[in-house]
């Protein structure tokens, strides 16, 4: 009887070994260094979301346009790789990262989403306002932070995240009107469903050329920093990507799209 005891302990401990090296074995294959994939493959996988001016579909011709379309390219060039867009949406875009959707995604840098991401060194960085109608008694953000107005904002935007904790904070009194896409946000404004539309300032700025019976509020009630999402664990790609993103901050890169794709209201990070 002890024999088989013995016996069956040896077969119990071996299998728990087999069963943890398995598991090793696996984690360190989940683990595999992006940068080296995307190397091998030549190829890097971008994540993106619509948001004229700065990464859209020109209707006419079918081509993704706008600065951060460039700047994805330009990242992909540096490291030796072909840019592959993956379309997503914006309250996606960190988890699609995060899962493996794909390798990168440009966006504002959020606590919400550094749960999920690392965050390459800052691009630049815009405050946060809102638009109104000209003809409208909101002047400024103070305005309409009030609890008998309606301010819609892209769903999953870096504006509605930080929305959602000044929401948490008590520093929010308006009525939060989360939409899909910035369309019909500025829609919900325009059609008198919202008294206010927020986005960063760039993006406003954007609407406005388009919609003269619009008027930006004076002041802010943030600012954020833009930077290239990645996944968590992979300091090969993210010191890949920190080189490539100084570099165009140094060379005066970043500071050129932005005067190029006519983003106002932006600044180019600093370089530490």
């Amino acid at each position: 009887m002890q024999q088989i005891i013995r016996r069956s302990f040896v077969a119990l401990a071996t299998l728990a070994l087999i069963v943890a090296f398995v598991g090793v074995m696996s984690t360190r294959a989940s683990a595999v260094s992006k940068l080296a994939e995307v190397q091998s493959t030549k190829t890097l996988k971008i994540g993106w979301a619509e948001w004229n001016p700065l990464e859209y579909r020109d209707v006419g011709s079918n081509e993704l346009k706008g600065m951060l379309i460039d700047l994805g390219k330009r990242i992909a060039a540096k490291i030796g790789a072909k840019p592959v867009f993956v379309e997503d949406n914006w309250a996606t875009l960190a988890s699609g990262v995060a899962a493996g959707k794909f390798q990168i995604a440009l966006e504002g840098i959020t606590s919400e989403r550094e749960r999920l991401v690392d965050f390459s060194h800052p691009l630049y960085y815009s405050e946060f306002t809102a638009i109104v109608h000209k003809d409208s008694p909101y002047r400024s953000w103070d305005d309409i932070n009030k609890s008998n107005v309606a301010i819609s904002v892209t769903t999953g935007s870096s504006c509605d995240q930080v929305l959602g904790e000044l929401e948490k904070a008590g520093k929010v009194k308006a009525r939060i009107v989360r939409i899909k896409d910035v369309g019909p946000g500025v829609l919900a404004l325009a059609t008198g469903q919202v008294q206010a539309y927020t986005d960063q300032k760039d993006a406003l700025l954007s609407v406005l050329a388009s919609h003269p019976e619009f008027a930006l509020v004076s002041g802010s009630y943030s600012a954020a920093q833009f930077g290239v999402a990645i996944p968590r664990g992979q300091p090969e790609l993210k010191s890949a990507i920190d080189k490539a993103v100084i570099g165009m901050l140094k060379d005066g890169t970043i500071r050129a799209l932005l005067r190029q794709y006519h983003v106002v209201g932006n600044d180019p990070a600093s370089v530490r």
